[in-house]
């Protein structure tokens, strides 16, 4: 289980810190996580491909909007949990809600 503190990967201005590398490929998944939990319309607007390179299974993840958000593979043995994530630039929850169209 990975277990991830999101401002680690942030520098002082709230940007990724991490210029290149495993450091910067772990700092956008963990983003796309992020981005994918607190989206107003996370049931439907994509959907995030596990990290492994040879797993073709997605990513669940979960915000409850007060703790960390947990996430994990539908195939794989891949989970964690992501702290400190509220207002960095991947949290979506001041995006309008989604309205239905007619």
């Amino acid at each position: 289980m990975l277990i991830a503190n999101a401002r680690h990967f942030l520098d002082d201005n709230g940007a990724i810190a991490p210029p290149s590398g495993p450091a910067r490929k772990l700092a956008e998944f963990l983003g796309a996580v992020i981005a994918y939990a607190t989206h107003p319309d996370v049931d439907t607007h994509y959907s995030l491909k596990c990290r492994k390179r040879k797993c073709i299974g997605e990513i669940i993840a979960l915000d409850d909007g007060s703790g960390p958000i947990t996430w994990h593979c539908t195939q794989c043995d891949e989970a964690g949990t992501i702290s400190d994530w509220q207002e960095t630039l991947w949290d979506l929850r001041a995006l309008p809600a989604p309205t239905a169209a007619n």
